[in-house]
């Protein structure tokens, strides 16, 4: 059996030169097929199994006692043979493997590289024509990893810039009416007083010096608004806080501006809750706010219709709540996100008759009433006027009751 298990064996595997079976006990060879048996393994002690050169030996048991040895001969050089060629194939196979592999990676890195430079050659060519001036400048990349959205980004710039580049037109062309009309006004009376001084009546030259008092406190106020706006940038507004009753304030204003709503035949209403307490404000300040809310509602109201200034406490605690509402013409919806940015103004605003104004205004009032700890708002539907919101945090105690003017 185990002769016929090492035949087969030796006609499985090519490179086995021979087979030997070796009695152990009577030191005979029992089987070998090599032509020269001069290398057959001698008699000695062998172990359980060792390699003697080409030559691999294995001990036979039978019932448990070593009987035999088998002996297993091996062509080296064929063997060796082989081994070269799978290496040699191996070899090759890597290198192949390789050569691919890089290939396909160069491949790979020019169309990443295309893929990456190209959007980024568009960001410098926008970039250079922004530097140019052309700030219509768009950049048209669709891909959604990290260049998209740089693309995005440049776009979103691009689009403010050419905003900020029409708000300082329009800015620069109100500052110049802001300054011309009056200084024109000035001049013009100033001249017809020193050249026909003696030949004007007295209304006349009354009427020319209100003229020139006029439009000395519209320079001032718009002097004024730009000093305040930059103030407010730099966070440097004086803010001088103190208990105040909002009330009283509101008063103040509403009989300030009622001339101007009785001249227009526009109600001017006070809606305060007698629950509202005292704010710890400074007075000063929030009736500059209320003015220019409410000069703007008389601006935007038409004949007969109804301007309300109101407080009450607000929803959230710490806090009272004021209003300015008119029935108005309202704002469009695409400008009540923009209405309180610096020389911003809606488009109904630019085509209403009178004095356009800087856009300065609402800036100044949000600076105002963010710097008092409140926030202000506007809620309003084009063609149904406006409500103007702002809060301001109450006070803790109790505001003494102002002094009556003599």
């Amino acid at each position: 059996l185990l002769l016929n298990t090492m035949r087969a064996f030796k006609n499985t595997y090519p490179g086995i030169e021979y087979i030997n079976l070796y009695n152990l006990r009577s030191g005979r060879i029992l089987f070998t097929d090599r032509e020269q048996s001069d290398n057959v393994l001698e008699v000695k002690d062998i172990h359980d199994l060792w390699e003697d050169g080409d030559i691999l030996s294995s001990p036979v048991y039978i019932a448990g006692s070593k009987s035999g040895i088998a002996q297993v001969g091996f062509n080296g050089q064929f063997y060796r043979e082989r081994i070269s060629e799978a290496i040699g194939r191996v070899r090759n196979s890597i290198t192949v493997i390789s050569l691919a592999v890089l290939a396909i990676g160069i491949i790979i890195s020019l169309i990443l590289s295309g893929t990456v430079t190209s959007p980024i050659r568009k960001l410098v060519e926008g970039s250079r024509y922004i530097g140019e001036g052309q700030l219509s400048t768009k950049i048209e990349i669709n891909s959604k990893d990290e260049i998209g959205m740089l693309a995005g980004e440049f776009n979103e710039m691009a689009e403010k810039l050419a905003d900020l580049d029409r708000v300082k037109d329009e800015f620069v062309n109100a500052v110049s009416h802001e300054l011309r009309t009056p200084l024109a006004a000035i001049e013009g009376y100033i001249d017809l007083l020193l050249e026909r001084g003696d030949l004007v009546p007295e209304d006349k030259k009354k009427k020319a010096l209100q003229t020139i008092k006029a439009s000395s406190q519209r320079l001032a106020q718009f002097i004024t608004d730009v000093l305040d706006i930059a103030k407010i940038k730099a966070g440097m507004m004086d803010i001088d806080k103190e208990p105040c009753d909002i009330s009283h304030k509101i008063t103040d204003v509403i009989n300030l501006l009622e001339p101007v709503a009785e001249k227009k035949k526009i109600a001017l209403k006070s809606d305060i809750e007698k629950e509202t307490p005292a704010v710890y404000a400074d007075l000063d300040r929030i009736g500059q706010v209320l003015i220019n809310l409410a000069g703007n509602a008389l601006k935007f109201t038409p004949e007969g219709g109804t301007i309300t200034l109101g407080a009450a406490p607000d929803d959230i605690e710490g806090f009272v709540k004021v209003w300015v509402r008119d029935t108005g013409q309202g704002i469009p919806e695409k400008d009540l996100g923009k209405i309180f940015r610096q020389f911003e103004q809606s488009k109904g605003a630019r085509n209403v008759e009178g004095p356009k104004g800087t856009g300065l205004g609402l800036a100044i009032a949000q600076g105002i009433v963010e710097s008092h700890g409140g926030r202000i708002w506007v809620d309003s539907v084009f063609g149904s006027g406006s409500v103007f919101y702002f809060t301001l945090p109450v006070c803790r105690e109790t505001p003494e009751e102002p002094e009556e003017e003599a």
